[in-house]
């Protein structure tokens, strides 16, 4: 009979888990698996793209053959159990100050296959009461900066939650007042154009990914996605939050990968045309990827939401450790790529402002009747 025995490592990634079987005599062998939300029923996918090797892995998980195992496929027993590990990994170690061993979790740990799953199978975004959600891919709601490194934690995990930097300054700002608030730069951002000003934000996904093409891998991964309607749209917002990291690389060095198999290159001249309306030409090449993606990205999951607005804002936290050149620099490429829009050529781009005016022609999988609007707002957290 295959046995499978589940391994927790925070360190890697909390909302990522470890499976080994077991098959009689043929040893062990090891998965990854991550969960995708939402889907109905609930999906597994298995990660592709992983910063550690597979010994590495086995050598931080530490091998314990008296850990609990259980034979089942049930989606919901291990979405439940991988939720129960994470916050009693989180309140452990708010208690101690210190990484816990997966000997230590699993003391604490009592399973239970009937026990019912902690997610929502709603449709995305649906929320009946007046209170902001903050949601994780999972459906776990998130009520604290903690939690949402917890549940819905950047893609380099602790690597990426610093103080000061993106990731974790976001989640600070949707927190100020200890329960989930629209920050107050977005919220003047939003009051300023007629379409947004009556938006009431009902749900937050952070980490959501959208497919953007049929090509392999290569979604767009949203820092925050956010949900609300108004009188006359159901809006959809994505946001990029920034310190001073660049918006990646540019679209020239994009086209030519060291991978000589990747689909990269296909993928950026697909968006760019349902983007742009042309064919990459020199002074696309010049723009960053981040952005055309992000854009894509956004358009995308606003036909996914059924949402009748789409709205892309960058959110840059600025401190006393950013970078002001490399901030300058990432102005210099958001007006850029704004003036590189069909209908926004001789745009003036302004801070804490809409762009409006863009002419989407869209694509296969751009679609061309949402409107959208673009902004860039900048937060002081010294």
């Amino acid at each position: 009979m295959k046995k499978r025995q589940l391994i927790y490592i925070p360190k890697i990634n909390p909302n990522t888990f470890l499976l080994f079987y077991f098959e009689g005599n043929s040893g062990r062998s090891y998965s990854l698996r991550d969960y995708t939300f939402p889907t109905n029923p609930p999906k597994i996918t298995y990660a592709k793209e992983y910063p550690y090797l597979a010994d590495e892995i086995i050598v931080m998980a530490t091998w314990h053959f008296d850990a609990d195992t259980i034979s089942t496929d049930n989606v919901d027993y291990w979405r439940d159990k991988i939720q129960t590990l994470n916050q009693r990994y989180l309140k452990i170690l708010q208690n101690s100050n210190q990484q816990v061993s997966m000997t230590t979790i699993n003391q604490e740990i009592t399973v239970n296959p009937e026990r019912k799953p902690a997610y929502q199978t709603s449709s995305l975004g649906k929320n009946t009461d007046s209170t902001l959600l903050i949601l994780s891919r999972s459906g776990q709601q998130i009520r604290s900066v903690d939690d949402w490194f917890c549940f819905a934690p950047p893609k380099k995990g602790s690597d990426h939650w610093k103080d000061g930097r993106s990731a974790k300054e976001l989640a600070r700002a949707w927190f100020r007042t200890g329960s989930p608030k629209c920050p107050v730069d977005l919220d003047a951002l939003l009051k300023s154009h007629p379409s947004t000003a009556d938006c009431v934000i009902e749900t937050a996904f952070p980490e959501m990914t959208t497919r953007l093409d049929h090509f392999h891998g290569g979604g767009r991964n949203h820092d925050l996605i956010l949900l609300g309607h108004n009188k006359d749209h159901k809006i959809l917002i994505s946001i990029e939050a920034k310190a001073d990291e660049t918006f990646g690389r540019l679209i020239h060095d994009e086209l030519t990968p060291k991978n000589p198999h990747s689909r990269t290159p296909d993928r950026i001249r697909l968006l760019a045309t349902s983007i742009f309306g042309r064919p990459i030409d020199t002074a696309l090449e010049d723009l960053r990827y981040q952005l055309l993606y992000g854009l894509a990205g956004t358009l995308i999951e606003a036909k996914n939401q059924q949402a009748t607005l789409a709205v892309f804002v960058i959110h840059e936290f600025i401190s006393s450790h950013t970078n002001s050149t490399k901030v300058n620099l990432n102005d210099m490429d958001f007006r850029k790529f704004i003036q590189s829009l069909p209908g926004c050529s001789g745009t003036i781009v302004t801070l804490d402002k809409f762009a409006e005016g863009i002419k989407i022609p869209g694509g296969q999988y751009v679609p061309t009747n949402i409107p959208v609007l673009i902004g860039k707002i900048k937060s002081k957290i010294d």
